[in-house]
């Protein structure tokens, strides 16, 4: 797993999949004593109102990344690759996070 890659996220909860986008290190990412992955939902139905700290994307897929929803996602729970984030994306996720954590 590798920062922008846009990823299916199995839920315990409610058993359903969603989009999340990985945001966290690469190295922590691919360390085999980490056991989670920092990750940020995607918005695909609309529902997400566009604020500070979402991202709207188009590609892989379309949607809105909600940086104000970050969490830890176990690495098991982390499903098929969809695919990645463009640089422009990434560079305004970059921005939206700084935004989200007051950095």
């Amino acid at each position: 797993m590798r920062r922008g890659e846009v990823r299916i996220v199995h839920s315990r909860v409610s058993g359903r999949d969603r989009y999340a986008l990985i945001i966290g290190n690469d190295a922590l990412n691919e360390s085999e004593t980490a056991a989670t992955v920092l990750t940020a939902p995607i918005d695909t139905e609309g529902i997400a109102a566009e604020t500070l700290v979402t991202v709207r994307i188009a590609l892989p897929l379309a949607g809105i990344v909600r940086l104000d929803n970050i969490g830890s996602v176990r690495k098991e729970r982390i499903g098929k690759l969809a695919g990645r984030a463009d640089t422009d994306a990434m560079e305004a996720i970059g921005i939206a996070l700084r935004a989200a954590l007051d950095l």
